[in-house]
C-alpha cells in the first residue's frame, strides 16, 4: 500500500467509469468509522472490488469504532490485487492527532492497533495515512472531497493538483498554529474539517477552533471553475438520518455510510453510484 501511494503526484485522484462488466460502477463510501458490518453489507450489494465495481472511500475509515484495522486490512488485499479497484481518500480521522486519542474522546486507532498487533503496524499505518490523497474527481463529473470546500477565496481544481508533496503528505496542520498557516495549510485543514450551511460565504464552524463551514455560493464557484456538475462531502451524518443529503441547489451531496452510527444514532448508511 504504501508504494501504491507513494506514486502518486497529486493530491488529487482522477477515476473513470470502469469500461467492462455487466454493472460497471464506481461506489463512493462515507465514513464507516470502525463499522466492519456496514462494508461488509456494502460488498454484498454492490460486489466486492473488481475491474467493473469500483470503490472510493471518502476518509474517516479510523477511530471510534472497533473493527478499523480490519476494515483497513480487507481493502488493502483488495487494492493489492487490483489497484484500480480501490481508492481511499484522506478525512480528518486518518491522520496522528485523532487516532491518539482514546475511544471514550472520539479517537481509538491507536489504541485498537496496539491491543491487536503492536507498535509496528501502528507505525506503518501512521506513514500510510500520510500518503493518502485528499481529492478526488469521478467520471469528469464530481469532484469528492472528505470535509468540504475552502475559505481561501478563488481555489480551483489546477491548484490543489499542484499542490507540493511537504503541504499534503502529512498529518493536518496544527490547529493551536492555525494564525499562522499558509494557505495550502488552510485548503488541506478545511478538506479534512469543513462543514456546508446555507448561508451565503465561509464562517467560523461551531466545531470551534479553526474549523469553518461554506455556503452554496463557495460551491457553485468551485464546480463552474472547474468544470463539474456535483461536490461530495461526508464527515458527519446527515441531519435527515436517511445516509444522505442534498444541499446548496442540488450541487452538493453529503453521504455518510456508518449505520446506527456508533450505536446511539439510529441512522440509515448510505452510498453514492455512478
Amino acid at each position: 500500500m504504501d508504494a501504491l501511494c507513494r506514486q502518486l503526484r497529486s493530491p488529487v485522484l482522477d477515476i473513470a467509469l470502469p469500461a467492462r462488466g455487466e454493472d460497471p460502477r464506481v461506489v463512493v463510501v462515507g465514513d464507516i468509522h470502525g463499522q466492519l458490518l456496514d462494508v461488509l453489507h456494502i460488498f454484498r450489494v454492490h460486489g466486492t472490488p473488481s475491474s467493473s465495481v469500483v470503490y472510493l472511500f471518502n476518509g474517516d475509515i479510523a477511530d471510534r469504532g472497533r473493527y478499523a484495522v480490519e476494515i483497513w486490512l480487507l481493502l488493502a488485499a483488495f487494492k493489492l490485487r487490483n489497484p484500480d479497484s480501490v481508492h481511499i481518500l484522506r478525512g480528518n480521522h486518518e491522520n496522528e492527532q485523532m487516532n491518539r486519542r482514546p475511544f471514550r474522546m472520539g479517537g481509538g486507532f491507536e489504541e485498537e492497533c496496539l491491543e491487536k498487533y503492536g507498535r509496528r503496524v501502528r507505525e506503518a499505518f501512521r506513514r500510510l495515512f500520510t500518503l493518502l490523497p485528499l481529492f478526488a474527481v469521478v467520471a469528469e463529473e464530481a469532484f469528492v472531497v472528505h470535509g468540504g470546500l475552502f475559505r481561501t477565496p478563488n481555489v480551483c481544481l489546477e491548484r490543489l493538483r499542484s499542490l507540493p508533496p511537504r503541504t499534503w503528505r502529512r498529518s493536518y496542520p496544527d490547529p493551536k498554529l492555525h494564525a499562522q498557516w499558509t494557505e495550502d495549510e488552510q485548503i488541506v485543514f478545511d478538506a479534512q474539517w469543513a462543514d456546508p450551511h446555507d448561508g451565503l460565504g465561509w464562517m467560523p464552524s461551531k466545531r470551534g477552533g479553526p474549523a469553518t463551514i461554506f455556503g452554496p455560493d463557495v460551491t457553485h464557484r468551485f464546480l463552474e471553475k472547474a468544470g463539474l456538475s456535483l461536490c461530495i462531502r461526508s464527515h458527519r451524518p446527515p441531519e435527515t438520518l436517511r445516509g444522505y443529503e442534498i444541499k446548496h441547489e442540488g450541487r452538493l451531496m453529503t453521504v455518510f455510510s456508518a449505520s446506527d452510527y456508533g450505536g446511539v444514532v439510529g441512522n440509515r448508511g448510505a452510498v453514492a453510484v455512478f
